[in-house]
């Protein structure tokens, strides 16, 4: 499986697993803020679509200040429409997600990213695509004409639960490809707000010292200036 950072894209591409009429797509895209992003998707007709997509990061100019103290601040709105432009899904604030759907009809259907509720942080988004078709099992394996098998195997009347069973297998590891794909971008985002919220204490740590070690200056050079006749500090406390 193959995976791309890509900003602003707006056509997807079989550039991953290809087999037959089945696509395995996984992207990984910047949301702009206050941008609403629409990537695009061929499916024919009874394939279905398969969706899920996580925001694993922000990247924002305002960094150095602010820090995502929790996952739900790691959101965005996910929009899903037919050919037609009719919305098949919608989901808003949102930190992940996941949807199956399949297809009545065959054409272009658009995936919408829409970060514009954000005004100064990007939104990394996972995104991952799975078009597939269940009711022809050569489609799936990418293979042209029938399944040839010698004749002591037809005999036995047992070509097509050797089918049904090949077919199960190998829907049931995509499933769990799946899985883990997922798993591990909610394991990146976790760590990603944790080695944030880390710098974000060193920062201010830093600072707070800072501060307090001016201050202690600023008292230390105050009571010694109380103590000499020709301090200009001490002047100004007797005028007082």
């Amino acid at each position: 499986m193959s995976s791309l950072l890509v900003n602003r894209c707006h056509c997807l591409t079989p550039f991953g697993t290809d087999s037959g009429d089945s696509q395995d797509i996984e992207v990984r895209i910047a949301v702009e803020p206050g941008n609403h992003d629409c990537y695009y998707q061929d499916v024919k007709r009874d394939h279905n679509l398969d969706l899920s997509y996580q925001v694993v990061e922000i990247s924002s100019r305002f960094n150095w200040i602010y820090t995502p103290s929790h996952s739900s601040d790691l959101t965005i709105d996910f929009i899903v429409k037919d050919p037609n432009g009719v919305e098949i899904f919608r989901e808003m604030r949102r930190k992940e997600g996941q949807h199956v759907y399949k297809a009545p009809e065959q054409g272009v259907y658009a995936i919408c990213l829409d970060n514009s509720f954000s005004t100064v942080s990007a939104k990394i988004v996972n995104l991952e695509i799975y078009v597939y078709s269940t009711s022809d099992e050569n489609d799936r394996w990418g293979m042209d004409g029938d399944f040839t098998f010698p004749p002591e195997v037809q005999y036995l009347d047992s070509v097509e639960s050797i089918k049904t069973s090949i077919n199960k297998v190998r829907d049931d590891m995509i499933r769990v490809t799946h899985e883990q794909e997922i798993r591990r971008a909610v394991e990146n985002r976790d760590r990603n707000i944790a080695e944030s919220n880390y710098d974000y204490v060193n920062r201010f740590s830093m600072l707070s010292i800072g501060v307090m070690f001016s201050v202690g200056l600023v008292q230390i050079y105050l009571i010694r200036s109380l103590f000499e006749n020709k301090s200009y500090v001490k002047k100004i406390f007797k005028g007082y």
